[in-house]
């Protein structure tokens, strides 16, 4: 009987793998991250982050609705890789934290991640909001959107063929990674 309930579960597991990929085949399946920080300095074009988490939050929108950690120095090491990387088509962003006035939400285009020691420093332009010369920010989270300017995702980051390290939400002892 054990043997049955294991078979019944590699079938049943295997059928949902197999309609996920069905869906993300014929759906484009999009990626946000969110990147977090204790505190975030804009300087002219500048944007220095300290206290970078280690890991960056993906979630996928709608229908793969997935989600988990990626590695954040592996996600800036990968930023560069493949023909619509992130360093061909830049994301935009919006970088949100506490200031001396209030709470600040400011939309960016990211370009160029590199770091300095623990800070991780990215060059950034307006997308319609100008942007301060200086401004602090403490508690910060920053939102990427890996969608690109044609509406197709890129590749190398999404569905089968991602190639992140991840640890899904709720199971912190699994390391998966992508086909």
């Amino acid at each position: 009987m054990g043997r049955y309930l294991v078979a019944l579960a590699a079938v049943l597991a295997f059928a949902g793998l197999a309609g996920a990929s069905e869906l993300e085949q014929n759906y484009p399946v999009s990626e946000l991250y969110v990147m977090s920080a204790e505190t975030a300095h804009i300087d002219g074009d500048r944007l220095s982050l300290s206290g970078v988490d280690r890991n960056v939050i993906w979630f996928t929108d709608r229908p793969a609705r997935r989600s988990g950690r990626a590695d954040t120095y592996v996600f800036i090491a990968n930023w560069p890789i493949g023909a619509d990387s992130f360093a061909v088509d830049p994301p935009n962003g919006v970088l949100v934290g506490g200031s001396d006035t209030g709470e600040v939400e400011l939309p960016l285009e990211l370009m160029d991640p590199e770091w300095a020691e623990d800070d991780l420093i990215l060059r950034i332009a307006d997308i319609g909001t100008p942007i301060p010369q200086s401004l602090s920010l403490s508690a910060v989270h920053l939102f990427i959107d890996n969608q690109s300017a044609n509406g197709a995702a890129p590749a190398g980051w999404c569905g089968q063929e991602c190639f992140l390290v991840y640890w899904p939400i709720g199971a912190p002892d699994m390391v998966q990674t992508g086909q």
